[in-house]
C-alpha cells in the first residue's frame, strides 16, 4: 500500500473518532458514486491542485489542523489559485492580492453567497444571521439593520462612555494582580474586557451581581464560545459528503444541537426580559439608553426582524466577536512583550501624546499612529480568522481564466497574504514600523492586507473590533510595564498558534506587570 493511501486511510479513521466501523459505511457508499463523480469532474477545467483520492479527496495533503499554513505551502507548488477537492466539495484557494481583487471586488456579486452548512443551520439559527446566511433577502435585511442601526458612528459614539468604564475596569483588574504579586493572566484579562463590553452593548448590563437565570447561564458562556470555535473549525464529513450527513458519523451535529439549545434558551430569556421592559417604558426610552437588543426589537415595518434573525445577530456579536477580538489583544501583548524595544516605543508615543497625568481616552487613538501600527502588524501576523469563510458562486462563473461550475467554495487565505515574502519584507518578523507612512488600513481596500476580508462579506463590525483592541492595548501599555515571567526572556517566549477557526496562542499568555504611571493607581 502506498504511503499516500496509508495516509488516506489513517486520516479517515482519525476523522471518525472511536467508531472505526463507520469507515466502511463511508467507503461502501462513496465507492458507489466515486466513478460518476470523477467522470463529471474530469470534464471540468479546475485550477491545479494536489491529488484527489476517492472518498476524501485532497485530505491527505490538507490534514485537519493549521490548514491555512498547509494551503499557503501548497500554493508555492500549485500557484496563487488552487483547486482542493474534499469529499463532494469543490474548493478554490486564493493566495494573491490580484486574485483577491477579482473574487472579492470585481466579481463580488458572483462570489458573495454562502454554502448551506451545519454551522449555518445551528449557530446562525437556520441561516438567519449575517455571517452564515446565503446572499438573499434575509442577509440584505439583517446587514442593513446591522450597519445603519448598530454599527453607525452615532451609535458607537453613544457607547464610548461604557467602553471607557470597561477598559478602566480591565486596568483595575491588572492592578489587582500586581498588588498581590501574581502573574497577570492576559488571556483572561482580554476575555473579560471584551465580553463585558459586548454584554453592555447587547443587553445594557453584565448580570454579574444577579442571581437570575441569565447570570447563571452567562457564567458558562465562555465555554460555549470555546465549543463554537472548535466546532466551526472542524472538517465535518456531513458537509463534505452530503448523503452521509444524516448519520452524524463524527457526532458534530449532536454537539451543535446541545450547544445551541443552551445558547438559544439563554437568548430567549434575555429577549423576553427586554420585551417586557419595552412594553412598560419603550416609547420613553432615549436613543442613548437603548442597547443593541432594544434597537433590534424596536425595528418596524420592512425592517422588522424575526426572533431567529435577532438571535443570529446576537450570535454573530457574542460567539463571533468575543474570541476574535480577545485573541487580537492577547497576540499584541505577546508580540510586544517578546520585543521590549517595540513595547517601549509604543509606550513612549503614548507618553508624548497623552502624558502621565491622565489616562488615555478613545479620542487619543487618532493621534497615536504607532499604536495603530502595532495593531495592524498584529492583525497581519495573526488575523482573527486566517482564512475567509467560504464564498459561493450560485451560478457558473469564471475566475482567473478558469470556468467554474456552480457551487464552488472560494476561500482567500488571509494569513497567507500577510506572510507572503513577495509582498512583505521579513514577513515572519513583528515590525510595526512597516505600516508607518503607508496608507494600508483594515478597511478591506488593500488586498495584500485583509484581516477582516473585503467586499459584501467582510466583517461588518471591523471598526468596532479595531477600536476595542486599540483602546484596551493602549491602556495596558500606558498603565503598566510588562515582562515575561521570571526566568524567560522575550526571545524565548512561545508564540506558537493553537488550533480552531480562530487561531489564538497555543498556550495562554502570562506576564509580569508593574505600574508605570501614578494615575493608574487611582482607577
Amino acid at each position: 500500500m502506498s504511503s499516500d493511501l496509508v495516509d488516506m486511510v489513517s486520516l479517515t479513521f482519525h476523522a471518525l473518532g472511536s467508531d472505526k466501523s463507520a469507515f466502511w459505511v463511508i467507503f461502501a457508499g462513496a465507492l458507489a458514486v466515486v466513478f460518476v463523480v470523477s467522470r463529471f469532474r474530469s470534464n471540468k477545467k479546475f485550477p491545479p491542485g494536489p491529488i484527489a483520492w476517492p472518498i476524501i479527496g485532497c485530505l491527505p495533503s490538507v490534514g485537519f489542523q493549521y490548514r491555512h499554513k498547509t494551503f499557503f505551502n501548497l500554493s508555492k507548488k500549485y500557484g496563487p489559485i488552487m483547486y482542493i477537492q474534499l469529499g463532494g466539495a469543490d474548493m478554490i484557494l486564493i493566495h494573491s492580492p490580484e486574485l483577491a481583487v477579482e473574487a472579492l471586488k470585481i466579481q463580488d456579486a458572483q462570489f458573495c453567497s454562502r454554502p448551506l452548512t451545519t454551522p449555518g443551520k445551528y449557530i446562525a439559527f437556520d441561516y438567519s444571521d449575517i455571517d452564515f446566511s446565503p446572499y438573499n433577502a434575509n442577509w440584505r435585511l439583517v446587514r442593513k439593520v446591522f450597519n445603519t442601526e448598530l454599527m453607525s458612528t452615532s451609535r458607537l459614539n453613544m457607547q464610548a462612555k461604557m467602553r471607557k468604564e470597561e477598559v478602566m475596569g480591565m486596568a483595575a483588574r491588572v492592578l489587582d494582580y500586581t498588588t498581590k504579586g501574581q502573574l497577570v493572566k492576559l488571556k483572561k484579562v482580554a476575555d473579560d474586557v471584551v465580553l463585558n463590553i459586548l454584554l453592555q452593548m447587547l443587553f445594557g448590563k453584565r448580570y454579574e451581581n444577579s442571581e437570575s437565570n441569565v447570570a447563571k447561564e452567562l457564567k458558562n458562556f465562555e465555554p460555549y464560545v470555546r465549543e463554537a470555535v472548535i466546532l466551526v473549525g472542524e472538517l465535518n464529513i456531513g458537509d463534505l459528503i452530503p448523503f452521509l450527513a444524516r448519520f452524524d458519523l463524527q457526532g458534530f451535529e449532536a454537539r451543535y444541537k446541545k450547544l445551541m439549545d443552551k445558547v438559544g434558551r439563554l437568548f430567549q430569556i434575555i429577549i423576553d426580559e427586554h420585551k417586557k421592559t419595552l412594553e412598560q417604558i419603550g416609547e420613553m426610552m432615549s436613543e442613548e439608553s437603548k442597547d443593541v437588543l432594544d434597537v433590534l426589537l424596536f425595528q418596524k415595518g420592512e425592517n422588522k426582524l424575526t426572533t431567529n434573525q435577532i438571535m443570529g445577530v446576537m450570535t454573530d456579536m457574542l460567539l463571533g466577536g468575543l474570541d476574535t477580538t480577545a485573541r487580537a489583544i492577547e497576540w499584541a501583548m505577546a508580540e510586544l512583550i517578546a520585543s521590549p524595544h517595540t513595547l517601549r516605543k509604543a509606550q513612549q508615543e503614548i507618553d508624548n501624546v497623552v502624558g502621565t497625568e491622565r489616562l488615555m481616552e478613545e479620542s487619543d487613538i487618532d493621534k497615536l499612529p504607532y499604536l495603530q501600527a502595532v495593531v495592524k502588524e498584529t492583525l497581519r501576523l495573526h488575523p482573527p480568522v486566517p482564512i475567509t469563510n467560504p464564498h459561493l458562486n450560485e451560478a457558473p462563473a469564471t475566475l482567473a481564466g478558469y470556468n467554474l461550475p456552480a457551487n464552488c467554495m472560494v476561500f482567500v487565505n488571509i494569513w497567507g497574504l500577510g506572510r507572503d515574502p513577495s509582498m512583505w519584507k521579513n514577513p515572519s518578523e513583528f515590525d510595526p514600523d512597516r505600516f508607518i507612512g503607508t496608507e494600508l488600513n483594515v478597511h478591506g481596500n488593500h488586498y495584500q492586507f485583509l484581516p477582516f476580508s473585503s467586499g459584501r462579506r467582510k466583517c461588518p463590525a471591523y471598526h468596532m473590533a479595531t477600536l476595542k483592541v486599540q483602546y484596551a492595548l493602549g491602556m495596558l501599555l500606558q498603565c503598566f510595564n510588562w515582562a515575561p515571567p521570571a526566568g524567560i526572556s522575550g526571545k524565548d517566549m512561545d508564540l506558537s498558534e493553537g488550533v480552531g477557526i480562530v487561531c489564538g496562542k497555543k498556550d495562554p499568555l502570562f506576564a509580569t506587570a508593574t505600574p508605570r504611571v501614578d494615575s493608574c493607581l487611582y482607577i
